[in-house]
């Protein structure tokens, strides 16, 4: 990734992650998170890595599993790596060995870059070991907030200028990448509306869009594990199974024969 795309990556992740920190920012990242914990609950492994972090949180501490953890931040994200153990690079390119990690969380990671969401992807799968997990977050188009982004991309105001991915486009990427969609969980039905009162006035909404129209909450989360690559045993060589004939005896057999 080139300096420039690298720093308008972290500009428009950490302007992101300003706005989670909003009333409303707040509210969708409690809900995904509460969606998280019932998701990764029951996930095994020891190393767990997230990809950034969001308003000064983590989903390490929502996904219930208190294992080793390390914290991949943005450059620009300030901090002092040794203090949180985070540590600084950049989307496309992870300081992780390959096959090295059991899971990695990746909250709205997809939608704040350049690069293109394949390829984010691919890095992620080069380091989680087979049977590994990759739990990923982003916005829904298919939901109120999806046709909100409609009126207001255009005035550059955040969370609606993010690539807005569907979960099926997300499963399909996986698929590709030698993966296997576990789940899907939606989080979040209520309306795109800062206010407080009106949020606690369509608490219904909660009820009602998990009964009946489940797939168009706010924010879509699916859990894929790499899938475990089958061992195909190795033949033992033509020639170390061939019988060697000396002075009219086949090593092991009668030699019954006579000769002409």
């Amino acid at each position: 990734m080139s300096q420039g795309s690298e720093a308008h990556h972290a500009e428009a992740y950490d302007r992101f992650s300003l706005w989670c920190a909003t009333p409303l920012g707040g509210r969708l990242l409690d809900a995904e998170y509460l969606a998280l914990h019932g998701l990764a609950n029951g996930l095994r492994g020891n190393y767990i890595v997230q990809l950034g972090r969001l308003a000064g949180r983590d989903l390490v501490s929502a996904s219930g599993r208190g294992k080793s953890t390390i914290l991949l931040l943005s450059s620009a994200e300030k901090g002092n790596p040794g203090a949180d153990g985070a540590l600084h690079c950049t989307p496309d390119c992870l300081p992780l060995a390959c096959d090295s990690v059991d899971t990695v969380l990746a909250p709205h990671y997809l939608e704040f870059t350049i690069t293109p969401p394949h390829q984010l992807l691919a890095e992620m799968a080069r380091v989680i070991l087979p049977g590994g997990h990759l739990v990923i977050t982003g916005f829904n188009p298919i939901s109120l907030w999806g046709l909100a982004r409609l009126f207001y991309l255009h005035k550059g105001r955040m969370p609606w200028q993010g690539r807005c991915l569907s979960s099926w486009r997300v499963r399909r990427y996986l698929w590709r990448l030698n993966f296997d969609v576990l789940a899907t969980r939606y989080a979040y039905y209520r309306l795109p509306l800062p206010s407080q009162r009106l949020y606690q006035q369509t608490a219904a909404l909660e009820t009602i869009g998990r009964l009946c129209w489940s797939p168009c909450a706010a924010v879509h989360l699916v859990l894929a594990q790499k899938r475990t690559l089958p061992v195909t045993p190795l033949r033992m060589r033509w020639s170390a199974r061939q019988r060697k004939v000396v002075t009219g005896e086949a090593v092991g057999l009668p030699y019954s024969q006579t000769a002409p």
